[in-house]
């Protein structure tokens, strides 16, 4: 393209008006545009697939990678391992998943384990034993996504709710079967 930049400088450099050269380096502009739009779209622009191909794809992924988070809750995840269980990079993944589900993955991640977290205080278990049960390694951040999910510490729910069955044990009246 070299070539034809000379031509249109070349020219210019003949003309002797000054709305002429405006003219000149205007369509030097604009050619040096049009070269510079083309050389970028044909190495960074994605090929075209058609839509119901990539929307049934990424649909089928998806399912595929919360089926497995249900599975695997429990177990350390690392954003890297997931996209790389679909031939992903955990940076393309992040960004199909959050377009797919308009939540983040970890976000996703953490409301299942807060869930399953909140199953276990309701069967009896401690704060450190669910959140260890539901995969958090550090129990500082079970309690801060507890709290930020039902708005009370994982410690204060557990004593409102064994507070509020004895209250309710207490307000009707013993259990008929222990007067029998």
């Amino acid at each position: 393209w070299a070539g034809n930049s000379f031509f249109f400088v070349r020219t210019c450099a003949n003309s002797s008006l000054s709305a002429d050269i405006v003219i000149c380096l205007s369509m030097v502009l604009l050619y040096l545009f049009w070269q510079y739009r083309a050389y970028f779209s044909v190495r960074y622009c994605p090929k075209i697939i058609p839509e119901s191909y990539t929307t049934s794809l990424n649909q089928s992924s998806l399912r595929e990678i919360i089926r497995w988070t249900e599975e695997n809750f429990s177990k350390p995840i690392q954003l890297s391992m997931v996209a790389n269980k679909l031939g992903y990079s955990k940076y393309y993944f992040c960004s199909r998943f959050k377009a797919l589900t308009g939540t983040t993955y970890i976000r996703y991640l953490n409301t299942v384990r807060i869930s399953h977290a909140y199953k276990l205080l309701n069967a009896g278990a401690s704060v450190t034993e669910a959140g260890i049960a539901c995969g958090f390694s550090d129990i500082g951040y079970f309690i801060q996504m507890f709290k930020k999910m039902y708005g009370v510490t994982p410690k204060k729910y557990v004593r409102d709710r064994i507070g509020t069955s004895c209250k309710n044990h207490i307000e009707n009246g013993p259990d008929e079967r222990i007067n029998r």
